[in-house]
């Protein structure tokens, strides 16, 4: 359990935030897999006990960067992009942006499936952007289902990494119209949503 009864100190903070950086940055470079509370103590330049007294347990610690991971994927509310197109627009510039973190969002998603914290935690995630996406696509008129969207979107980071050629913001605009006007219904009606 994280010591969140003690009143964090600028300095307190400082170290935390230091060690989860340190935590990321040996993600990132050799995978979730091989991250260990020593080597994130020597990356951080603080003994192991400073380490655990922040983070008792390396699952702590990788719940913690987890946590951190997506507050990076998330946009603020006031900046959240107010079309389709720029929306999914985001995730194809993180392959350009921040490629490594894609690997670790794929890291933590293979550890979820054995860990129900982790699994909560992205559940959550998930379904927030689920539910913007929906809101967008109930703005367009659209019956495209916000959970193929979804994967649609999770899945637009891996492509733009391997296939640059095939994704600028432009042909990802015109596939999306494209398969949009295809799913909606020809009758000018619209279905409901379900909501997260």
């Amino acid at each position: 359990m994280l010591h969140c009864n003690i009143p964090m100190t600028p300095r307190g903070q400082l170290t935390r935030s230091q060690i989860i950086q340190a935590a990321y940055h040996l993600s990132v470079s050799k995978g979730l897999s091989a991250l260990h509370t020593r080597a994130v103590a020597e990356k951080a330049q603080i003994n192991i006990a400073t380490l655990h007294y922040y983070f008792p347990t390396k699952h702590d610690l990788q719940i913690e960067l987890l946590k951190w991971v997506l507050t990076r994927f998330a946009t603020p509310a006031g900046d959240k992009p107010c079309t389709l197109a720029e929306e999914l627009s985001e995730p194809v510039s993180w392959a350009d942006t921040d490629p490594a973190m894609i690997a670790l969002w794929h890291d933590f998603w293979n550890l979820s499936r054995t860990d129900a914290e982790m699994k909560k935690i992205l559940h959550d995630h998930l379904a927030g952007w689920r539910s913007h996406l929906a809101d967008l696509l109930q703005q367009s008129h659209s019956s495209v289902d916000a959970t193929l969207l979804l994967a649609l979107a999770l899945g637009l980071p891996i492509v733009a990494a391997t296939m640059p050629e095939s994704w600028t913001p432009e042909t990802l605009q015109a596939a999306v119209e494209k398969w949009i006007v295809n799913t909606s219904p020809q009758s000018g009606e619209t279905r409901e949503e379900p909501r997260p």
